[in-house]
């Protein structure tokens, strides 16, 4: 449920504001909408504080997804500023409830990692 912004308050979405860097698990995947959008979708490894490895679906609309898949690639270390999107959806199959969580990308960027030369 989201409320609108009001001067000097934050909305209910505003607590899904988030940055993270990670790798990219897979080349992004382009398709448009009925409405002729473009959107892509792709997978981001983020490492925890202990080094566990978690996955992330991530989508960016519009001319962002297009500019994502034309210049990342699997492997390539990115850093998205984006919103967590929630949803529920009733399984067909069985009737089980099911949540998808998802970051709706805002802003990413490649990021060069430099190592040390000896």
């Amino acid at each position: 449920m989201a409320t609108k912004k009001t001067k000097g308050k934050k909305s209910y979405n505003d607590k899904f504001d988030t940055s993270l860097e990670g790798n990219l698990t897979r080349d992004a995947e382009l398709r448009y909408t009925t409405n002729g959008k473009a959107v892509c979708s792709f997978t981001v490894a983020v490492n925890d504080i202990t080094g566990h490895a978690n996955f992330l679906n991530v989508e960016a609309w519009e001319s962002r997804a297009e500019n994502v898949v034309e210049s990342l690639l699997k492997g390539k270390r990115v850093s998205i500023d984006g919103r967590i999107k929630i949803t529920r959806h009733k399984s067909e199959k069985n009737g089980s409830m099911y949540t998808n969580i998802v970051l709706v990308a805002n802003r990413v960027r490649g990021v060069e990692i430099f190592t040390k030369s000896e």
